[in-house]
């Protein structure tokens, strides 16, 4: 080979090599905005569900298995942040994307549990009320009727 021909394939060579480095590290550097913006994305939906969640604790809805899922989802969250800061992006996205689905579930969950729970307390509350109307009612009845009896019996 000659000389001229030889430098030429090295340079090609060598072109090529950083060539691949560059598209690599912009690959890497890829990865990482897609895993931070899935972390990110998992992290407000993990603080969303557990708002509605709470929310409807506090009305007395039974979130026992809502509580489940989010622990679930931190795990994750968790387990996501943990592949990113060991340059893992793509297994981070893949966790965060995993959290942020069941994030997603939960908060839906529990907001039809909080809506139905409001509902099932607002019929409590309804039948509550008409049962102390309808007590006294029968109350007012009885002591009229009582009453009247009591005055013919004076009468008499």
């Amino acid at each position: 080979m000659k000389p001229s021909n030889c430098a030429n394939l090295i340079l090609l060579l060598v072109l090529t090599l950083s060539t691949l480095t560059v598209v690599a590290r912009s690959q890497d550097a890829s990865d990482q905005e897609i895993a931070t913006q899935g972390i990110k994305n998992a992290e407000e939906a993990a603080i969303t569900a557990y708002k509605v969640t709470i929310q409807a604790e506090n009305i007395g809805a039974n979130i026992t298995d809502l509580t489940s899922a989010l622990n679930t989802a931190e795990y994750l969250l968790a387990t996501a942040r943990v592949a990113y800061n060991n340059g893992n992006f793509t297994e981070a996205a893949a966790f965060a994307s995993q959290a942020k689905s069941i994030g997603d579930y939960v908060n839906s969950k529990a907001s039809d549990l909080k809506a139905s729970t409001h509902n099932e307390n607002l019929t409590r509350q309804l039948l509550v009320s008409l049962g102390s109307v309808l007590g006294i009612a029968a109350i007012a009845l009885a002591s009229t009727l009582t009453w009247r009896s009591l005055r013919k019996h004076d009468r008499t």
